[in-house]
């Protein structure tokens, strides 16, 4: 089965039944986010940028990740944190496997956690992912 981008019209839903950008956590110490890179290569800006033109516009990705538009461009700009929810939510729109970009996704968080069984859970999924790539269901 192969897995579609979000067309005109359609909901996040309707793309999640049909079928790495970056990530942000929190420096306590010093009070600002900090982008790392995903999987992927892209940044979050990036990913935003190309949800956006696959929603039609940034307004209607916002409505689709059930966000409000303001939250997204400060997500953006880096001045609040995406969870792992709305990155999943955005590798989805761009044609991602949705279970793939979801534990994609969460991986990243855990693996910035302090806590060591966190961690132990990002290996996990880490291992998941590996075991199957991007294409398995294409091969």
């Amino acid at each position: 089965m192969a897995w579609y981008p979000l067309q005109m019209g359609q909901t996040y839903n309707e793309v999640a039944k049909m079928s790495m950008y970056s990530y942000w956590h929190h420096n306590y110490a010093i009070g600002e986010f900090k982008m790392e890179p995903l999987v992927t290569g892209l940044t979050l800006e990036s990913l935003i940028e190309k949800a956006s033109e696959v929603a039609g516009s940034q307004r209607k990705l916002a409505a689709l990740l059930e966000v409000n538009p303001s939250n997204l461009i400060e997500m953006k700009q880096g001045k609040r944190p995406c969870n792992w929810r709305v990155r999943g939510k955005m590798r989805a729109i761009l044609g991602e496997d949705p279970a793939r970009a979801f534990i994609a996704a969460m991986k990243e968080d855990l693996e910035t956690s302090e806590n060591e069984d966190e961690k132990k859970a990002a290996d996990g999924l880490k291992a998941m992912l590996a075991a199957f790539p991007d294409d398995w269901r294409r091969l």
